[in-house]
Protein backbone atom coordinates (compact mmCIF):
# COMPACT_ATOMS: atom_id res chain seq x y z
CA UNK A 1 0.00 0.00 0.00
CA UNK A 2 1.26 3.11 -0.87
CA UNK A 3 1.81 6.12 1.81
CA UNK A 4 -0.65 9.05 1.11
CA UNK A 5 -0.24 12.44 2.70
CA UNK A 6 -1.84 12.65 5.73
CA UNK A 7 -4.81 14.72 4.55
CA UNK A 8 -5.65 12.20 1.75
CA UNK A 9 -5.24 8.92 4.64
CA UNK A 10 -8.91 7.68 5.61
CA UNK A 11 -9.39 8.60 8.89
CA UNK A 12 -8.91 5.41 10.77
CA UNK A 13 -5.11 5.61 9.32
CA UNK A 14 -4.72 9.26 9.59
CA UNK A 15 -1.95 10.39 12.63
CA UNK A 16 -3.72 12.78 15.08
CA UNK A 17 -3.56 16.32 14.13
CA UNK A 18 -0.26 18.12 15.72
CA UNK A 19 -1.68 20.31 18.71
CA UNK A 20 0.64 23.38 19.49
CA UNK A 21 1.50 23.77 23.14
CA UNK A 22 -0.39 25.99 24.86
CA UNK A 23 1.85 30.00 24.71
CA UNK A 24 2.20 30.62 28.20
CA UNK A 25 2.84 34.56 28.77
CA UNK A 26 6.04 35.52 30.66
CA UNK A 27 5.54 36.45 34.39
CA UNK A 28 4.43 40.36 34.00
CA UNK A 29 7.13 42.40 37.11
CA UNK A 30 5.27 43.29 39.86
CA UNK A 31 4.20 47.08 39.66
CA UNK A 32 5.79 48.67 42.50
CA UNK A 33 4.99 52.20 43.51
CA UNK A 34 8.26 54.92 42.70
CA UNK A 35 9.88 55.73 45.98
CA UNK A 36 8.62 59.44 47.41
CA UNK A 37 10.55 62.42 46.03
CA UNK A 38 10.61 65.83 47.81
CA UNK A 39 8.87 68.23 46.29
CA UNK A 40 10.63 70.45 43.71
CA UNK A 41 9.16 74.00 45.20
CA UNK A 42 7.42 74.44 48.12
CA UNK A 43 5.40 77.82 48.77
CA UNK A 44 4.97 79.72 52.21
CA UNK A 45 2.79 82.47 53.77
CA UNK A 46 3.82 84.08 56.72
CA UNK A 47 0.96 86.99 57.69
CA UNK A 48 1.30 89.26 61.03
CA UNK A 49 -1.29 91.24 62.49
CA UNK A 50 -0.85 94.59 63.94
CA UNK A 51 -3.13 95.25 66.46
CA UNK A 52 -3.50 99.23 66.13
CA UNK A 53 -4.24 98.88 62.61
CA UNK A 54 -6.54 97.43 59.98
CA UNK A 55 -3.90 95.84 57.50
CA UNK A 56 -2.42 92.49 57.14
CA UNK A 57 1.41 92.33 56.12
CA UNK A 58 1.62 89.02 53.84
CA UNK A 59 5.01 88.31 52.98
CA UNK A 60 5.11 85.07 50.55
CA UNK A 61 8.36 83.23 49.84
CA UNK A 62 9.12 79.87 48.13
CA UNK A 63 12.03 76.99 48.66
CA UNK A 64 13.79 76.67 45.01
CA UNK A 65 16.32 73.84 45.98
CA UNK A 66 16.41 74.34 49.75
CA UNK A 67 16.92 77.97 49.28
CA UNK A 68 13.71 79.91 50.96
CA UNK A 69 13.23 83.35 48.83
CA UNK A 70 11.13 86.47 49.29
CA UNK A 71 9.11 86.67 45.63
CA UNK A 72 6.35 89.12 47.03
CA UNK A 73 6.25 91.52 49.87
CA UNK A 74 2.55 93.25 49.90
CA UNK A 75 0.58 95.28 52.71
CA UNK A 76 -3.20 93.81 52.19
CA UNK A 77 -5.90 96.08 52.71
CA UNK A 78 -9.75 95.95 53.23
CA UNK A 79 -10.01 92.05 54.02
CA UNK A 80 -13.75 92.48 54.87
CA UNK A 81 -16.00 90.40 52.44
Amino acid sequence: MPLLPPRLMPPRLRPPPRIPPPRIPPPRPLMTPPPPRPPLASAFVNSEKDNSSTPLLCTFSIVIDGEKRPIINETIKNLKK
